[in-house]
Formats: structure tokens, sequence, C-alpha cells
């Protein structure tokens, strides 16, 4: 079911969200996507990449691009897009352009879609979820590039998007708990709220929930 977008009046000052679903059959298969879309589209440091597992018709995963500037909407043969933050309105004299579609003029507000048409509408559920901190896998985010080895869980909450680790089955954090990153985190958008999920890993240790992923298409962009 496709969520309602949110408005973009309470978006305005955040940034543009792209979803993108081209079928993807795997979670990694969908980083790999977005990874290369990163490169393609210039996209800085300040940009989050997160998979959706989509559960309609055959179950795949699609992918979403949170981008604090404005984007071209990339071509992606065979994928359905979705832009929030972009639209059918012309960009006035003084407003800023966020998003921009190839033999068109920037659009500044709104929704648009583009491509196959059932994927379009996937691609739009996964960018409104994740608009509104509903769902989402972060792959990468700011601060992900501290997360190797093993670092203060302090640190996490005070150097990187994450908001709060979670210990599993009601555990609880011990003040001076350690991460065993595995260099592999992947929180996830629950409440408006990125959470690390993570299991004890030893005394004053906990280690990330999702072990890494052993495909090797991305890790060569771990």
């Amino acid at each position: 079911m496709i969520t309602p977008p949110v408005s973009w009046s309470s978006r305005r000052s955040a940034s543009a969200v792209l979803g993108v679903d081209a079928g993807s059959r795997t979670a990694a298969e969908a980083e790999h996507l977005l990874l290369g879309l990163v490169a393609d589209l210039g996209a800085g440091p300040g940009a989050v990449l997160c998979t959706h597992a989509v559960r309609q018709g055959t179950p795949h995963y699609a992918g979403t691009l949170t981008l604090p500037a404005p984007v071209v909407l990339p071509d992606v043969p065979g994928a359905g897009l979705a832009l929030l933050g972009a639209g059918p309105d012309p960009v006035g004299a003084d407003e800023p352009a966020v998003g921009t579609v190839p033999g068109h003029r920037p659009v500044a507000a709104g929704v648009l879609t583009a491509g196959d048409p059932a994927l379009a509408r996937t691609a739009l559920s996964a960018a409104t979820d994740r608009a509104a901190g509903a769902d989402g896998r972060a792959v990468r985010f700011p601060g992900v590039e501290l997360l190797t080895g093993t670092v203060p869980v302090q640190d996490v909450l005070d150097r990187t998007a994450v908001e709060e680790v979670r210990v599993l089955a009601g555990g609880t954090l011990p003040p001076d708990a350690l991460l065993h990153t595995r260099d592999f985190c992947r929180p996830i958008y629950q409440d408006g709220r990125l959470v690390l999920l993570v299991l004890p890993a030893g005394p004053h240790a906990v280690a990330p929930f999702e072990v890494p992923n052993p495909t090797p298409c991305c890790a060569v962009h771990a």
C-alpha cells in the first residue's frame, strides 16, 4: 500500500528523497545500485542511502537516496523512479530548485515519478516511508566512515547520524559499552529515528545484529 507523500511544506528545509525500484532480488543488489547512483549524481557525504523490502507482488528490494541538495532525475533502464521535492511547478525567481528532469525546466515542489509504472509506485512508497522516517535500512549516512573496528557506543551517538543503539530482546547497554562494528553497520529507521540494533558480544560489548554482507559486488564499496 502506498502511503501518502508528506507535505512539501514540512520538507522544504530538509532535503529531496529519490526512490528507485529496479526489482533488485537482494538487499546487496539494491545497495550496489544505490552506490552507483550516488557516484553518477555526485552526491556528497550528507546523502543517506537506504534499502527497503518490497512485499507487494514478487518480494524484492527498492532503494532511496535522501539528498541535501538539488538532484537530476537519473536514467535507470527498467526501473521505476519517484522524486519527492520535485513537481510540475517551475521554479520561481526567488525559489531554489530542488529537482530537474532532462528536457524540462527545474521544478520546485510536489512529487515526480518516471519509468516503469508499477515499479514507480513501489519506489514512491519507499520514498514516502523514508521521508516519514518510518522505514529504511541505512547503507550510507553521515558519520558511517567512523564505524570501523571497535568504537565506544557513546561515540556512535555523538558523531554519527545514529540516534539510538538498541539491544534486542530487551537487553540494556552498560554505560561504557563498546561496539564491535565488524566494519558493517546497517541501522534502520523506526518512528522517525535511526536505530542500530545490536546483540551482546562479550563483557561491556555489543555487535550489530546484522552480520556483514559477503556479496563481492558491494564489498568493493565498503
